[in-house]
């Protein structure tokens, strides 16, 4: 969410420079030169989350959650 809202605010607050003629777009270009491995990062982790994701919901559909019975008491004694 952080990274997102960072870019967000970036390119919002950049544009209307531009726009009035304020700044060129050559100067508005970040010069970071660590952005393809923050992208390749973020994009394993996502990648990771999907797979993790994927596994957890193919294992629930072969094997459901067990329903507790309508006659057995309530094991947690919640009653």
């Amino acid at each position: 969410m952080a990274l997102i809202a960072g870019w967000i605010t970036t390119e919002v607050g950049r544009q209307p420079w531009i726009v009035y003629e304020v700044m060129r777009v050559e100067e508005a270009v970040t010069g970071a030169s660590g952005i393809p491995i923050g992208y390749g990062t973020l994009a394993v982790v996502y990648f990771g989350l999907a797979a993790i994701v994927l596994y957890l919901l193919r294992r629930l559909a072969r094997r459901p959650l067990a329903v507790e019975a309508a006659g057995e008491p309530n094991a947690g004694g919640d009653d």
